[in-house]
């Protein structure tokens, strides 16, 4: 199966309930810092929207553990730097 160079991502039914879940929990967690923690994980998750829209496979089950996947190679340019 060939994948296409640029895909449509869609967020799960429930994403937004969930995204709210995690706002309510950064907050009981330490209301001080949980806007700033809330920034991050949106900030995250607009990355990984863009790197699945443009490499629709490494959405893909497990190849995340692989240090040849996209995920992986960003993460560890991340780490190091």
């Amino acid at each position: 199966m060939t994948l296409p160079q640029r895909a449509k991502v869609e967020a799960a039914p429930n994403f937004l309930a969930n995204l709210d879940d995690a706002r309510r929990f950064f907050t009981e967690q330490d209301e001080t810092s949980a806007p700033a923690r809330f920034r991050q994980l949106r900030s995250r998750l607009r990355e990984m929207v863009a790197m699945l829209t443009w490499a629709p496979a490494s959405g893909r089950p497990a190849r995340f553990l692989s240090g040849h996947s996209v995920q992986a190679r960003m993460r560890a340019d991340v780490a190091t730097h």
